[in-house]
C-alpha cells in the first residue's frame, strides 16, 4: 500500500499528476453526460470538474500541466482538422462566405467589446482571457498566453494587472522599476496565467450561453429544429427536390422499362420498387408491371405529372418497409471522382 500512499500524497510525482488528472477528467466526462431538457454539457463538463478541483487546493507540477495542456490542444486542434478537412473546400463553395462574413462579424463584436473594456481600466491580458472565455475558444487562448509569456509588457502594465487580481499584493510592488532579464522572464509566465484566470471566469457563462441559444431558438421554431435534426441541409435548387410512392395501375405501362418511361424527363428518377412482396433497386432497364409501387424523387410539379401518368399514390412508404436497401447521405471528397457521372 505505500505505492498508493505516495501517490496520494507526492502530487508533484509524474505519476500522481496522471492520477490526479484521470480523476478530474472522469468526473468531469460523468458531469457532461447529465441531461436537462434533451441537452447536456458533453467535454465541457470537464472544465467544470477542473474549476471544482481546484477549489479544493487540488494542485499539480507545473511542468506536466504544462505539458498535458498543450499536447492535448494539439491533438484538439488536429482532430478537428481531420474531421472537417475532406468536405472543407466544398463547405467554402457552397455557403462558405456566408458562414465566414457572420464569422467575422462576431468575432469583430467580441473584439470591439474587449477593446472598450480595455480603454475602460480592465488590463489587456485579463480582456483578452474574458474573449477566449466567452466565445469558448481555446486555441486563442493558449496564443494569447504564449504572446503574454514570450513578450511581457512594461511594468507599469504589469503592476495595474496584478492590482486588478490581487490589490493588497500590488500596493507593495514599485511603481517604477527596471526589470532583470531573469524578472521579465517570471514576469511573462506569471502575466501569462491572467487570461487563464479570465478564460475560466467566463467559459462556464459562454457555455451556458450557447445552451440558452439553441432552448430559445428550438422554442420559437420548434418545427423546423425537428425538421434540421432529420434530414441533411439542402441548399440552391435541391431545396426543390421531393419523393412520392406511386402505384402503377395504368395497363399500357406493363412490361416498360424505366428507361423508356423517363427517357425525356431528365428531372426525375425511380429509386427502388415493390413487387410481389420483393423491394428491388431499380436500374434503367428494369421493367414495370400493373400493380408495382415505386418510390420517385423529382421536382413536385415532374412527380405530379408521373402521378398522374402511372395511376395514383401509393398508401405505403417504401423507406419504410424493412429490406436490405438502405440510404446513406455520403460527400465526395476525392478530387479525381469530381466532374464525373454516376
Amino acid at each position: 500500500m505505500h505505492w498508493f500512499e505516495n501517490l496520494v500524497h507526492d502530487q508533484q510525482s509524474p505519476a500522481t499528476c496522471v492520477f490526479v488528472l484521470s480523476i478530474v477528467i472522469l468526473f468531469g466526462l460523468a458531469l457532461g453526460q447529465i441531461r436537462w431538457k434533451g441537452l447536456k454539457l458533453g467535454v465541457a463538463g470537464v472544465l467544470f470538474s477542473g474549476l471544482i478541483a481546484a477549489h479544493w487546493g487540488l494542485a499539480i507540477n507545473h511542468e506536466v500541466l504544462e505539458f498535458v495542456r498543450e499536447f492535448g490542444l494539439i491533438l484538439f486542434v488536429y482532430a478537428v482538422g481531420l474531421s472537417i478537412g475532406p468536405g472543407f473546400f466544398n463547405a467554402i463553395r457552397a455557403r462558405g462566405w456566408t458562414l465566414n462574413l457572420l464569422a467575422v462579424y462576431i468575432v469583430s463584436c467580441g473584439v470591439l467589446v474587449t477593446v472598450l473594456l480595455a480603454r475602460s481600466g480592465v488590463p489587456m491580458p485579463i480582456a483578452v482571457g474574458l474573449l477566449c472565455g466567452a466565445t469558448t475558444n481555446t486555441p486563442s487562448l493558449a496564443a494569447a498566453s504564449t504572446t503574454l509569456q514570450n513578450s511581457p509588457p512594461r511594468w507599469e502594465t504589469a503592476r495595474a494587472a496584478i492590482a486588478n487580481v490581487a490589490p493588497d499584493y500590488a500596493t507593495k510592488l514599485p511603481v517604477h522599476h527596471e526589470l532583470t532579464a531573469d524578472e521579465k522572464q517570471q514576469l511573462g509566465q506569471e502575466l501569462s496565467k491572467l487570461p487563464g484566470l479570465a478564460y475560466a471566469m467566463t467559459y462556464p457563462f459562454g457555455v451556458m450561453g450557447t445552451i440558452v441559444t439553441l432552448l430559445i431558438a428550438r422554442w420559437i421554431y420548434p418545427q423546423q429544429a425537428v425538421a434540421d435534426s432529420e434530414q441533411p441541409q439542402l441548399t440552391g435548387r435541391f431545396r426543390l427536390l421531393a419523393e412520392a410512392d406511386l402505384l402503377i395501375t395504368q395497363v399500357r405501362l406493363a412490361g416498360e422499362s424505366v428507361r423508356h418511361l423517363l427517357e425525356h424527363r431528365r428531372d426525375l428518377v425511380i429509386s427502388r420498387r415493390l413487387r410481389n412482396g420483393e423491394m428491388v433497386i431499380v436500374t434503367p432497364d428494369s421493367d414495370l408491371q400493373v400493380g408495382d409501387i415505386i418510390k420517385a424523387v423529382g421536382s413536385k410539379a415532374s412527380l405530379d405529372w408521373l402521378t398522374s401518368y402511372v395511376g395514383e399514390p401509393a398508401a405505403i412508404d417504401l423507406e419504410r418497409l424493412p429490406s436490405e436497401i438502405g440510404i446513406r447521405w455520403i460527400m465526395v471528397s476525392r478530387r479525381e471522382l469530381v466532374g464525373r457521372t454516376i
